[in-house]
């Protein structure tokens, strides 16, 4: 049984590593042998975003990681409780919508909910939390639901 366990920097590099069957030191030099910023300076069309060229190429270094089966701790994240990241964990572009989703079903009144409809348009949740519009003001920002 696999777990991500992403509550320190260590615990990343040796809960990774265990996926791909390899000491932690493989995976960081393969991981540090990849300079994704000069990648796409070099070329601006690349079509794949950066997490998935990581990925692919990780993967072609080092083969398919093993399935993980829970998921612990994630930086800067908000989920509901149980949740084992079933589809893996998703872009922001991926995962915006269904974010929505799951705060419109938990919103506690029709008030929330209707404040929320309102910011439910393509990249709401990378807008700035204050804003000077009255009915993001009084709530304090998607931060404060």
């Amino acid at each position: 049984m696999l777990i991500l366990d992403c509550s320190s920097r260590t615990q990343v590099l040796h809960t990774l590593s265990a996926g791909f069957g390899c000491p932690p030191e493989k995976l960081k030099k393969v991981l540090l042998s990849l300079d994704l910023e000069s990648i796409y300076e070099l070329n601006p069309l690349q079509l794949v975003d950066a997490p998935q060229y990581l990925r692919e190429y990780v993967c072609a270094e080092l083969g398919e990681p093993g399935p993980f089966t829970r998921a612990l701790w994630f930086h800067g994240t908000r989920t509901f409780a149980g949740n084992t990241f079933p589809a893996g964990l998703l872009a922001l572009n991926q995962s915006e919508s269904l974010a929505m989703k799951m705060l419109l079903d938990l919103a506690p009144n029709e008030m929330v909910r209707t404040h929320l409809k309102e910011w439910d348009i393509p990249g709401a949740f990378r807008m700035r939390c204050f804003s000077s519009e009255p009915a993001i003001k009084s709530t304090g920002g998607l931060l404060a639901i």
